[in-house]
């Protein structure tokens, strides 16, 4: 009986923690250096209370081989989940030195250097294909 009792315990713990793993996929990156942050992730930067989430992206870059009036931007909209503040960063297309924009936020500055795949004529991008690379800095 006592055997019994250790047993489901056993299963139930294991059934508990294993609910638990894999609810969210965390990533870690440290301040000064670039990162990928994409749809389904959160990223903690090391040392801070600094935790983000990727909300959307809108494409308005000109696709590769079109002709167009204007390059375009991208926009990341991009949450701060520790004072859920949100912030619109944005990238400018076929720009190739300081396309992305910086925005300062409490004692941080944040970056956006890349937003990737860059859009093409004929291919359909869905939210879960963009990689979002960006730089938190502190003041």
């Amino acid at each position: 009986m006592k055997k019994t009792y250790i047993y489901s315990f056993y299963f139930c713990l294991m059934g508990l923690l294993l609910s638990c793993s894999d609810s969210e996929n965390i990533e870690y990156a440290n301040l000064n250096e670039e990162f990928v942050l994409t749809e389904s992730e959160e990223v903690f930067i090391n040392g801070t209370n600094i935790k983000l989430n990727l909300d959307n992206i809108t494409e308005g870059r000109c696709p590769t081989n079109v002709a167009c009036i204007w390059q375009g931007q991208a926009t990341a909209q991009i949450t701060l989940l520790q004072n859920t503040t949100n912030l619109e960063l944005n990238i400018k297309g076929l720009c190739e030195i300081d396309c992305g924009e910086s925005k300062t936020e409490g004692n941080y500055i944040y970056t956006i250097k890349d937003i990737q795949p860059y859009p093409s004529e004929n291919i359909i991008v869905t939210m879960e294909d963009y990689e979002v690379t960006l730089i938190v800095s502190k003041i």
